[in-house]
């Protein structure tokens, strides 16, 4: 497939499709009965599937696609994997990609890509091992799903509300982001200092971000720096001030 025709074929491929319409559309569902439908629906044509989704990668894709392939391939051997939301896997994928490419961030042809990849290379697995048929048909019906980190996109927080400005991301994506970095430290990260004062910080007085010490941390920071900028400027009028009461002394 040349270039061109791989440009083609992708614009197609997500032609009338909204990455962020069908997080929502999914949420609610769960990833197996997704996985499962593949494989009822598409049988003995998944390998087709799979090398064709293989094919709209781009070059540039192709190693952040692999190692996120090779990342949900050993999830997928675990129970409660199966247990997952199909629209927050989706939401996964997509911050994930974004992660794998920063700085550039994944389109949605990208992401629509890969997750019908993941999902048609799951199907043709479990089509041909016993093994994972019976985790993705017999899951604890009462299993949590897991837990999953946004990885280190939440080091660069500008990447993940890029993304849900182009819809990439759900609303509820973003702020689980948004609370990975405040948990784990990354609200820190120098690169994350304005997204921090401008998004993160009014939703936590919104209530609608838990705080935690490292925001009290980084609240500290800014308002050290705040003090330290005031003093700045408070220094020339204080010197100029008493320049001008010796001034007028010795005239």
């Amino acid at each position: 497939m040349t270039d061109d025709e791989r440009k083609v074929a992708r614009t197609a491929l997500i032609s009338g499709l909204s990455v962020r319409q069908l997080i929502n559309d999914l949420e609610g569902k769960k990833y197996s009965d997704l996985v499962a439908k593949h494989m009822r629906e598409v049988g003995a044509n998944l390998a087709a599937t799979v090398a064709v989704h293989e094919g709209l990668v781009l070059p540039e894709e192709i190693e952040g696609t692999q190692e996120i392939l090779d990342r949900v391939a050993k999830e997928a051997i675990q129970p409660n994997f199966w247990a997952i939301d199909a629209g927050e896997f989706l939401a996964s994928v997509s911050c994930d990609l974004s992660d794998a490419l920063f700085p550039t961030p994944a389109d949605e042809a990208a992401v629509f890509n890969l997750f019908q990849l993941i999902t048609a290379r799951l199907a043709d697995r479990a089509r041909i091992d016993a093994d994972l048929q019976r985790l993705l048909v017999a899951y604890p019906r009462g299993a949590s799903a897991p837990i999953r980190e946004s990885g280190t996109i939440t080091k660069m927080l500008g990447v993940a509300i890029a993304d849900h400005d182009a819809g990439r991301l759900s609303r509820g994506q973003l702020l689980s982001i948004f609370q990975d970095a405040i948990d784990n430290g990354d609200i820190l990260a120098e690169s994350n200092k304005i997204y921090a004062v401008t998004n993160v910080l009014p939703l936590v007085d919104a209530g609608l971000l838990r705080p935690s010490a490292h925001l009290e941390a980084f609240e500290g920071r800014m308002n050290q720096m705040a003090a330290d900028f005031l003093g700045k400027r408070r220094s020339p009028q204080v010197a100029d001030s008493k320049a001008a009461r010796w001034w007028e002394f010795w005239k």
